[in-house]
């Protein structure tokens, strides 16, 4: 259990900072700090919803076992195949605003 939080910690610690001044510099050069805000407070508030989402996801089992996780697999697997695909086409037509649909 603690392996994975020190994943997570040295990864939003050390690769996250690094990538998005990479990017920013790429992608929006003359804003690059806003950049950085807008994408560590999405990150952010994922980290911050994610009780909530498990939350809610332990009332759907509660209803029906076999379609609660299921189901919020199903989603997060269809949003997380659009959102890469949105990312594609974003990093195509060096699109920075596409990037945060």
């Amino acid at each position: 259990l603690t392996g994975y939080r020190f994943y997570t910690g040295f990864l939003s610690a050390t690769w996250l900072p690094y990538l998005l001044a990479m990017e920013g510099e790429d992608l929006w050069k003359e804003k690059q700090s806003m950049f950085m805000g807008i994408a560590k407070l999405i990150y952010g508030g994922t980290i911050l919803l994610n009780p909530v989402f498990g939350l809610i996801g332990d009332q759907a089992v509660s209803l029906s076992h076999g379609v609660g996780r299921r189901l919020f697999v199903r989603i997060g697997v269809t949003l997380a195949a659009l959102g890469i695909y949105i990312c594609v086409l974003s990093a195509r037509e060096r699109d920075f605003l596409s990037f945060l649909s």
